[in-house]
């Protein structure tokens, strides 16, 4: 069963868009910019440059009119498109995608009328869209690739089949003698050989260039992990801890939801260390870390290992009184485990102490949150150890 989800999962990482998320609103604006001095002194005028040598040489120059005429249209279209995309208030967002898969679209239609006009639908058109998916893919996002791949594929199939079907002919302004040389083959056969073509180049890159991009997420989420890990325990180390404190407090000021935190420190660790040496300290710290983080169902709580034998707890949107009970789970929990104590302290199992604070003040600052959860837990071990206390 093992072999078989580990299959599956590496198969999914050909086609989800693991790790990609939202595009920024920044990288929109990168879009258009590249598309206005990019894009268009390239792609489209290099179009047009070829459209007008093409209606000199036509022996039927109102269809090289016609061709023209939508370029024209498609080209002011694209122009329009992009200024407001990167003009657009960043609240537009919705409509910002809009313009972005409008862009994709024009970009590979100017293509395709190019290349209709050439006879020519195979490689160079197979060449500009894996292009095109790459560009969306590595700068982008997942779903700007995969649309241009999709309008991509029916773009040349469509136009294939409606060569097959007579409506088109390629290169309708050319004369027979200068068509590209690939057309001496079987008419009939060609245009199934560009479906072919396109579908597989297009299938091909996307395909590898997704998975390429997902390693390489998963290698920096890796990477990310290992310097926000407490190597011995497991748990998020101090760092971390103090970057998503201050990132939870702001968020419940905004809110108005209350934050709640738990201050976590293991009774007489020192006496165990001295009493049982430190190899059985550091395991004695991977059972509790594990407990601790068992009890957390919420994916939004966070535990970490404050330092040594102390941990931290963050409730978001948790009340005093709700982070009580939490904390008299864990509590109850670290008991349960029946970890043998020190005889010098009197106790027959290991236990924790724990000191607990609330915000919801607009006031309140991380370092005040953590002063006032701290002052809770010298309560509670100056009142005996082994129990809870609160702090307004």
């Amino acid at each position: 069963m093992r072999w078989k989800e580990m299959t599956v999962q590496n198969l999914q990482e050909f086609f989800i868009p693991l790790g990609s998320f939202p595009v920024e609103f920044r990288k929109l604006r990168v879009v258009a910019l590249v598309r206005l001095f990019l894009i268009i002194p390239t792609l489209f005028l290099f179009t047009l440059h070829s459209l007008l040598t093409m209606k000199t040489q036509a022996h039927a120059p109102e269809v090289m009119d016609r061709i023209i005429l939508t370029w024209g249209f498609m080209a002011l279209l694209y122009l329009l498109s992009n200024l407001a995309l990167y003009l657009l208030p960043e609240n537009k967002k919705k409509l910002s995608f809009s313009l972005i898969y409008l862009g994709i679209i024009l970009e590979l239609g100017t293509n395709q009328l190019l290349l209709y006009s050439l006879g020519s639908l195979t490689s160079h058109a197979t060449l500009f869209i894996i292009l095109t998916v790459v560009v969306y893919r590595v700068f982008f996002d997942f779903f700007s690739s995969l649309f241009a791949a999709i309008s991509g594929v029916l773009f040349f199939s469509i136009s294939a089949l409606l060569e097959v079907a007579g409506i088109i002919t390629l290169a309708p302004g050319l004369p027979e003698a200068i068509q590209h040389p690939i057309y001496t083959g079987d008419p009939s056969f060609f245009p199934l050989r560009i479906i072919q073509a396109v579908i597989l180049g297009i299938f091909t890159a996307f395909i590898i260039i997704n998975f390429g991009m997902n390693q390489a997420h998963k290698l920096e989420n890796t990477l990310h992990n290992l310097s926000m890990k407490d190597g011995l325990t497991g748990l998020f180390n101090r760092r971390y801890f103090d970057q998503q404190l201050l990132q939870e407090l702001k968020r419940a000021q905004r809110s108005s939801n209350p934050l709640t935190l738990i201050l976590i420190d293991i009774d007489f660790f020192k006496n165990f260390n001295d009493q049982f040496g430190h190899l059985r300290g550091d395991d004695c710290l991977k059972e509790i870390a594990s407990s601790l983080k068992s009890c957390l169902q919420r994916p939004g709580d966070i535990i970490a290992r404050y330092g040594g034998e102390e941990f931290a707890v963050i409730l978001p949107e948790t009340s005093l009184e709700k982070g009580a009970l939490v904390a008299e789970k864990l509590r109850q929990k670290i008991v349960a485990l029946q970890i043998p104590a020190p005889p010098s302290t009197g106790d027959a199992w290991v236990t924790i102490s724990l000191g607990l604070a609330s915000s919801n003040s607009e006031e309140d600052a991380p370092e005040l949150l953590l002063d006032r959860a701290d002052l809770a837990l010298y309560q509670a071990k100056e009142k005996g150890r082994n129990r809870i206390e609160l702090t307004a």
